[in-house]
């Protein structure tokens, strides 16, 4: 058997596992992001449609992202039970909702993440190229 020269391939795995280990914080950083765009734009629907009704609803729409020991980031964009009105904000989202009195759900959550969810993709899709330009990829 020959010697082979595994060099270039070491560097080429060395690059891989950098460029992986690189890609989390960009990753995190368009997930936040998102989720602040969904919050803002759940916020601005919520408040156009709630009138009289919960007219504290919009205030309560906050973020929370989440990083797990498994390396994964997570979102979670929704009335904060802890703010004014936040608690009942599920009767302005559900299909049920208000309709015995007269008034349909806004789906203003709805609406908020599919608006964000194309600028999501891009930004991961940003991130991990991001993460390979570091990594010399």
């Amino acid at each position: 058997m020959s010697d082979s020269d595994f060099s270039e391939l070491d560097r080429l795995v060395a690059s891989i596992e950098k460029a992986t280990s690189n890609v989390m914080p960009f990753v995190e950083k368009a997930v936040e992001k998102s989720a602040n765009d969904v919050k803002k734009e759940w916020t601005a629907e919520a408040k156009a449609k709630s009138g009289t009704r919960l007219k504290n609803y919009p205030r309560s729409i906050d973020y929370e992202v989440e990083r797990t020991k498994r390396r994964e980031v997570t979102a979670v964009v929704g009335p904060n039970p802890a703010k004014p009105q936040g608690r009942f904000a599920a009767a302005e989202e559900a299909s049920g909702g208000w309709r015995r009195l007269g008034a349909r759900p806004q789906n203003a959550s709805l609406k908020a993440a599919r608006k964000a969810e194309k600028d999501l993709q891009r930004g991961v899709q940003i991130a991990v190229n991001d993460a390979l330009r570091e990594a010399d990829l």
